[in-house]
């Protein structure tokens, strides 16, 4: 039997958990009035993937089609770039994160394995290099013999599963090299680990047995490969806190700067990705009807926090659903569901201008916009 490996960044929700937020008891706000920030007429950027602010009224956008991370100003004029497509120092392969850490610039290069510290004046200071998480590691997506599959639009968008993030106090949170306990450690900026980070979910897999992944799809259970797929919040209090989201379960917790977990809540049945967890299912299983195939997937595909913890999540976006965002409050618990309509699509990562109450997001079309909430 033929096999192809297939690397998918899907939403899917477990049916299983003792201790889940209730979903269908929160409210849903619809926003639909938006502002243009950066037009696809303006040339600016080609295909924008990322977008950071940066509390002084710039925006962070890094582009992937021309392989540039630039800085926009209020006016949606070019103010500043950090690095450049390449393999030299300071350059980057493909930028998978941003971060604007007190004067500082980080940006990770996912393929290159290394993290580029820049001011936020332009100047390239150093470089730190970081090896794959442990575990296996899917190749690219060949082409699939599958049935419609339109519902992956977003195949490509940004995942940030179990890649590195810079905390407070100027230390990295590194994937670990080894899952035998954790699975992050924080480091310095000279990669020296100052502790491990994160536990391991219980029943996690990393050996590929195509036989068990066939049968919890048949099954429409989560596979065993896939529960210690995580990522990483940045709290926004200031304090060193960290939320991490693993994808699979899904299941957020909360850490303090010691690394010490301060509570761990499973998310309920979420309405808002039904369709896409059935159409997952649906879909793999005639997929694994005709070859051996390992698809990997994500519950919540980016998160921003704020000055009060509170924890904004949005979930993977597809041509028959808006983007939703859901915002947990410092507990865990779901406080609102936001709708953003639009007439195009808009892809599953965002950031946030908290002082204006502003969603900030990238379309399809490469516009970026801001919904008010």
């Amino acid at each position: 039997m033929k096999r192809i490996y297939i690397t998918v960044s899907l939403l899917i929700l477990s049916s299983c958990s003792t201790d889940k937020s209730p979903f269908n008891e929160v409210g849903v706000t619809e926003l639909e009035q938006f502002e243009t920030l950066v037009s696809s007429d303006d040339n600016l950027v080609v295909n924008p993937t990322i977008v950071k602010f940066d509390n002084d009224d710039n925006l962070l956008v890094y582009d992937s089609r021309r392989g540039e991370l630039l800085k926009l100003n209020k006016l949606s004029e070019v103010v500043g770039k950090y690095g450049n497509r390449g393999r030299g120092p300071g350059e980057f392969l493909r930028v998978n994160n941003v971060f604007h850490i007190e004067d500082y610039i980080y940006i990770i290069d996912d393929i290159g394995l290394k993290i580029h510290k820049f001011t936020v004046d332009g100047v390239y200071e150093t470089s730190l290099e970081y090896k794959q998480k442990a575990g296996l590691t899917l190749p690219p997506l060949p082409p699939v013999p599958a049935p419609d599959l339109s519902f992956l639009d977003n195949l490509y968008a940004v995942n940030i599963n179990n890649q590195p993030i810079i905390t407070d106090f100027d230390y990295v949170l590194l994937p670990a090299e080894q899952m035998e306990n954790t699975v992050y450690k924080i480091a310095d900026f000279e990669g020296n680990t100052i502790m491990d980070f994160g536990e391991i979910p219980e029943g996690s897999s990393f050996e590929l047995d195509y036989n068990l992944f066939r049968t919890s799809i048949s099954n429409r259970e989560v596979p065993n490969l896939l529960i210690h797929n995580v990522f990483p919040v940045k709290g926004g209090s200031g304090s060193g806190e960290i939320f991490m989201v693993y994808n699979a379960i899904p299941r957020i917790e909360k850490y303090d700067a010691n690394g010490t977990k301060i509570w761990s809540k499973e998310i309920g049945d979420n309405p808002e990705i039904d369709a896409i967890k059935n159409a997952f299912f649906n879909t793999m299983q005639e997929i694994l009807s005709i070859t051996d195939a390992v698809a990997t997937f994500r519950a919540y595909t980016w998160g921003v926090s704020d000055k009060e913890s509170n924890l904004y999540l949005a979930t993977y976006n597809s041509p028959e659903l808006p983007l939703w965002i859901h915002e947990f409050d410092k507990n865990g618990d779901l406080n609102q569901r936001y709708k953003l309509v639009s007439e195009v699509e808009l892809l599953p990562t965002f950031d946030i201008d908290f002082d204006n109450n502003l969603f900030i997001v990238i379309t399809k079309e490469s516009e970026i916009r801001t919904f008010q909430f």
